[in-house]
């Protein structure tokens, strides 16, 4: 006996879910109740069926990765100012300021792929240990952004 293959399947699948049942498109929000092909006649986007999460906590991953997102742009640009100026004038800004935003942009910058590399172990974290991570990540990324941005205010203030 031979089995369809799996499109064959989801697509009968798909069917069976919208006999009988008043779900909106995705799209445009056209009633898919009895359709009977994988496109919507309204706006003509594919469906698919498919399983989905209710909660991802989405609010404490965001505020995380905005932590430490915001400072990297932050030095990344701060850093860009700083080789403009440098080609603009020859004995500002030292090389002494453009190391240590380079230094701060790059560990941002690998905070921002851990924090991407790890989002489902993050979103599979639950309760005290969740609001513990969110709050370890945003509180050490505040305190090292403005511990890097105090020391660049002192040097330049001295210099």
């Amino acid at each position: 006996m031979v089995q369809p293959d799996r499109s064959e399947q989801a697509d009968s699948l798909l069917e069976q879910y919208l006999a009988d049942r008043d779900v909106p498109c995705p799209v445009c929000g056209y009633n898919l109740r009895g359709l009977d092909s994988q496109k919507c006649p309204e706006c003509g986007m594919r469906l698919e069926l498919r399983i989905g999460a209710s909660d991802l906590r989405l609010g404490a991953w965001l505020a995380v990765l905005l932590s430490v997102g915001l400072p990297c742009g932050f030095f990344l640009i701060l850093l860009a100012i700083m080789v403009v100026l440098s080609l603009h004038y020859e004995e500002w800004p030292p090389a002494a300021f453009m190391l240590p935003l380079a230094g701060a942009a790059l560990v941002y910058g690998l905070c921002v792929w851990g924090v991407v590399a790890g989002r489902k172990w993050f979103w599979r974290q639950r309760g005290a240990r969740h609001r513990m991570i969110t709050a370890g990540m945003v509180l050490s990324s505040v305190f090292g952004a403005t511990a890097t941005v105090a020391w660049l205010w002192y040097e330049l203030w001295n210099w």
